[in-house]
């Protein structure tokens, strides 16, 4: 593959790297200081705060140490944890959004159904199909083994050893 692209693949997954590596101790610090379990209606927000961010937080923060490794040696298999806790969370938010939907809570509570929707439109097809490709570059083009170039060299040499002549 050219070189090129391989880097601007490779580019994608490192920009998610970064990005998620900072927003998830920041969002994990913000959403656990907030326990609210008071109420019966606060249990729909209960990935929102308390233990359930920390727990979350602390996954992700796995799952985006599994991708930078994962991006940086070109393994396929370290990708997988982050794949798997980016479904699971999207998984989640829409189930809580379908429920406050079907409730008649409001739509203004749900992530999926307000101004974030443009965001969630760009963002979901974006790491998607980062991650899509960079399993895919991984698994049909694996990086290339450096060679020691070692060279044995023949100590005793051929039993004949070729003459030239000059001359005639």
């Amino acid at each position: 593959m050219d070189r090129f692209l391989r880097f601007f693949i490779k580019f994608h997954g490192y920009c998610i790297c970064i990005v998620s590596s900072v927003l998830t101790p920041v969002f994990t610090a913000l959403l656990s200081n907030v326990s609210s379990y008071s109420q019966w209606d606060d249990l729909i927000d209960l990935r929102f705060s308390g233990i359930p961010v920390l727990v979350l937080g602390i996954a992700w923060m796995i799952a985006d140490s599994f991708l930078i490794i994962g991006v940086t040696k070109e393994r396929k298999t370290f990708l997988y944890p982050f794949c798997v806790m980016f479904l699971l969370e999207l998984f989640m938010v829409l189930m809580r959004d379908m429920f406050l939907l079907a409730t008649g809570d409001g739509w203004y509570k749900t992530a999926f159904f307000n101004l974030t929707l443009p965001i969630l439109m760009f963002i979901v097809p974006y790491v998607v199909l980062s991650m899509m490709a960079l399993i895919r570059l991984f698994d049909v083009d694996p990086i290339e083994k450096t060679e020691d170039n070692f060279v044995r060299f023949d100590r005793n040499g051929p039993e004949e050893v070729d003459r030239v002549t000059i001359g005639g």
